[in-house]
C-alpha cells in the first residue's frame, strides 16, 4: 500500500488536495469554455444517437434504447436547461 502524506504544499487554493487539478489549478479554468455547454452536448449526443437508431444503426451499449425516447429525452433535457438558464 503506497501512503501519501498531504502537507500544505499540496493544497490547493480550493483547500481539497487535487482540487486543483479538476478545477484548473494554477494555469487558472483551462475547462471554461465547456461552462454552459456540457448539458447541450449531453442532449446533442443523445439525440444523434437516438436519430441514428431510427434510421437503423445499431449502436453498441443502446441495443435496449428505445430511439424514440432518447431523441424526445434529448430535446427535453435541452430545452429544460435553457429555461433553467434564463
Amino acid at each position: 500500500m503506497i501512503r501519501v502524506r498531504w502537507d500544505e504544499s499540496h493544497k490547493s487554493r480550493y483547500g481539497k488536495p487535487g482540487a486543483a487539478f479538476f478545477m484548473g489549478g494554477k494555469q487558472g479554468n483551462d475547462m471554461n469554455f465547456l461552462r454552459g455547454k456540457k448539458t447541450y452536448i449531453t442532449a446533442g449526443l443523445m439525440g444523434l444517437i437516438g436519430l441514428a437508431k431510427m434510421l437503423g444503426v445499431e449502436v453498441p451499449g443502446m441495443e435496449q434504447t428505445d430511439p424514440g425516447q432518447l431523441l424526445g429525452q434529448a430535446l427535453a433535457f435541452g430545452f429544460l436547461r435553457s429555461g433553467v438558464g434564463k
